[in-house]
């Protein structure tokens, strides 16, 4: 199984704009997490500063967020991820 997230701390997310992904848990940026788990063993995956990575919000309303997204990522040992072209369309809670 795989998953993706997105998180931020101190960004204030608006419709229509590509924003860059940076390093996790770094103040006034996004960053992704990719996670893979297969047989028991997972592993972490996260976007950096100085690799590609960028999301778009398309849609930002009090109910929906929908946007598209592109990312290389990376594990501490030096794994890489490359993620394209992927999408999303989310109610907001």
């Amino acid at each position: 199984m795989e998953t993706i997230s997105f998180s931020s701390i101190g960004v204030r997310i608006e419709e229509g704009v590509t924003y860059k992904l940076g390093g996790y848990g770094v103040e006034g940026e996004i960053y992704a997490v990719y996670h893979t788990y297969l047989d028991l063993i997972s592993s972490t995956y996260l976007s950096k500063n100085d690799i590609y990575g960028e999301i778009t919000i398309s849609k930002l309303s009090p109910s929906i967020i929908a946007g598209t997204f592109s990312f290389d990522a990376i594990t501490e040992g030096g794994g890489k991820v490359e993620v394209r072209e992927g999408r999303f369309d989310l109610q907001r809670l």
